[in-house]
């Protein structure tokens, strides 16, 4: 009897290898980011649960959130130049007062006053998440769903909200009372389309188109994480 034991060739392994690559090289990238944007979507809708309960739990507490003590923008020294260190006091006493109780973090650092006005104020969440605060016409929250980690930019893992206790400026506010995704000043976002033609001009307003998708990134979503 003879048997015959064939192998595979050199030229044939290697065109196999080929081949897996060539399929790695068009799927892993579409993995990597449905990843991507699973975890942030699933941050987003977190962060957003969490500071509208936050809020609620607040008002029985301290009263109506039109009642909530702030000052009406940013504060200025007597030259009218922007006054870093009483809005850095202004965010923390806000913070401190209206929201901490009510949610789980594990740091609060000032933000080095060369950053000012962009942030007076970093939260640290227990899953690793950040937000910067900012005292302007309202309580600034730009929420990082991966915290220090990069790219550190809007739209891609940094997206801003508002808390507006004195008149809902500014705010995306699909449901909420008075907190919401952050849109252009002078244009609102009232439907969708417009929110995606701000997105794409302006990342900062990214949360808004988000918010009208249930925090889900749609296919014309139009920044890669």
């Amino acid at each position: 009897m003879s048997i015959d034991k064939r192998a595979f060739t050199l030229a044939e392994v290697l065109i196999t290898l080929a081949i897996v690559g060539i399929i790695a090289a068009i799927t892993i990238p579409t993995i990597v980011n449905k990843y991507k944007t699973t975890v942030a979507s699933t941050r987003l809708k977190k962060f957003y649960s969490m500071m509208s309960q936050a809020i609620q739990l607040s008002e029985i507490d301290n009263g109506e959130i039109t009642t909530w003590t702030k000052s009406e923008g940013d504060i200025k020294n007597e030259d009218e130049e922007y006054d870093y260190a009483a809005n850095s006091k202004e965010c923390y006493n806000f913070f401190v007062k209206y929201i901490a109780p009510y949610i789980k973090y594990t740091d609060i650092k000032k933000t080095p006053e060369k950053e000012s006005p962009v942030s007076e104020m970093t939260v640290k969440l227990t899953d690793g998440s950040t937000i910067e605060t900012h005292n302007g016409q309202c309580f600034d929250l730009t929420y990082d769903i991966n915290g220090e980690k990069l790219p550190n930019k809007d739209a891609q893992d940094k997206y801003t909200f508002l808390i507006c206790p004195i008149k809902q400026y500014a705010i995306n506010n699909l449901g909420g009372k008075h907190f919401g995704a952050m849109y252009h000043n002078s244009h609102a976002a009232t439907n969708r389309d417009m929110a995606l033609t701000l997105c794409t001009q302006y990342p900062r307003y990214c949360g808004a188109l988000l918010q009208f998708d249930n925090w889900e990134f749609k296919n014309d979503y139009p920044y890669k994480l």
